[in-house]
């Protein structure tokens, strides 16, 4: 966190944890994943809500305009009503979720690529796992038994510990 000088209050809880996910969970994770995905299909990806004046504009912004009684970002959606429909501003959240299940089906390049890297993983190699068990996975994968989540956890965890 930055340090806070003597000029007024120190920052709320609230605006410590905002602090702290602007400075290293935004660049780090979420522009991050938008500039992968917009680079791998050749389009140009905005965020506007990081435009510097917005970013101050928001760090201004009192605490119980930002959250309160249960309602995050008070103050976006009450300027947003009269422009987005109701049906929109209640519908239950639909966060983007990586299609690991369509990127790992069997005959895709990311599948051969699992499957090689986990011909020979080496967490079987150290004793971490069962050689057994991850060929089980594989074929209860390739008989389109959806596994997708476990072979994908499986290849992070083989090439983390490479």
């Amino acid at each position: 966190m930055p340090s806070h000088g003597s000029a007024g209050p120190p920052p709320s809880r609230l605006e410590q944890l905002l602090t702290f996910d602007r400075l290293h969970k935004l660049p780090g994770l979420n522009l991050r994943k938008l500039d992968h995905l917009s680079m791998a299909h050749g389009v140009e990806g905005r965020v506007p809500y990081c435009q510097p004046a917005v970013t101050e504009f928001a760090r201004r912004t009192p605490d119980p305009l930002k959250a309160a009684a249960g309602r995050r970002k008070r103050i976006l959606w009450d300027a947003g009503r009269p422009l987005v429909p109701e049906s929109v501003r209640t519908r239950q959240k639909q966060p983007f979720t990586f299609p690991v299940d369509s990127f790992l089906a069997p005959g895709t390049g990311l599948w051969r690529c699992a499957t090689d890297v986990l011909a020979r993983p080496r967490p079987c190699a150290d004793g971490f796992l069962s050689g057994a068990a991850v060929r089980e996975v594989l074929d209860r994968h390739a008989a389109r038994r959806d596994q997708a989540r476990l072979v994908w956890g499986l290849m992070v965890l083989d090439i983390a510990l490479s």
